[in-house]
C-alpha cells in the first residue's frame, strides 16, 4: 500500500514539474525603464521629452500600440495623454531605445507659455508611463507601467 500511495505522489509530482518546465522561459512581460525626462517644446506647445529603454524576452517582436502617460509638475497635472503608434515594433532580446514627445495638455494657455518661453526653468516632475502591447482586461498584467519623479529642465 505504501508502494502505491509513494507512486501516486511521485506521479504528481513529475506531472507538476514537467508542467512548469513546459512554462517558457520568456513568458514574462517587458521591462521598461525611463532613461530620462526634460521639458521640451514642439510646435509651439510645452511638452516633455521622455527617453525610454524597453526590453523583452520573447521569440519574436512585439507590436507596441500605446504609451499612456499622466505627468505632474509641482504636484499639479500637466499631462494626460496617449501616444499612439501606427506600426512600432519592439525588437526581441535587446535594449530597444524610443525618444516620445508627451505634450503638456492639462496645463492652461498661460502656463503652457510661461514653459515655451522660459528656457531656464527647472521643476520637479512625476511621472508615470504604462506600455500597451495588448488592450483588454487580461492582458494589462502584461502592459509594464513605470514611474519616475526628480527635477528637469531643458536640455
Amino acid at each position: 500500500m505504501k508502494n502505491i500511495i509513494a507512486s501516486f505522489i511521485f506521479f504528481i509530482l513529475a506531472a507538476l514539474l514537467s508542467a512548469c518546465s513546459s512554462v517558457p522561459d520568456y513568458a514574462s512581460k517587458p521591462k521598461l525603464s525611463i532613461d530620462k525626462i526634460s521639458l521640451a517644446q514642439k510646435d509651439n506647445v510645452a511638452g516633455f521629452n521622455i527617453d525610454l529603454t524597453i526590453y523583452h524576452r520573447s521569440t519574436r517582436p512585439l507590436k507596441l500600440e500605446a504609451v499612456k502617460s499622466n505627468i505632474f509638475m509641482n504636484n499639479k497635472l500637466a499631462s494626460n495623454y496617449l501616444y499612439t503608434f501606427e506600426d512600432k515594433n519592439i525588437d526581441n532580446l535587446k535594449d530597444v531605445k524610443l525618444n516620445i514627445f508627451i505634450p503638456a495638455n492639462a496645463l492652461s494657455a498661460n502656463a503652457n507659455q510661461v514653459l515655451v518661453h522660459n528656457p531656464l526653468l527647472v521643476t520637479q516632475v512625476s511621472c508615470a508611463l504604462t506600455l500597451v502591447f495588448f488592450d483588454g482586461d487580461e492582458a494589462n498584467s502584461f502592459n509594464p507601467a513605470v514611474s519616475y519623479e526628480g527635477f528637469v529642465s531643458y536640455e
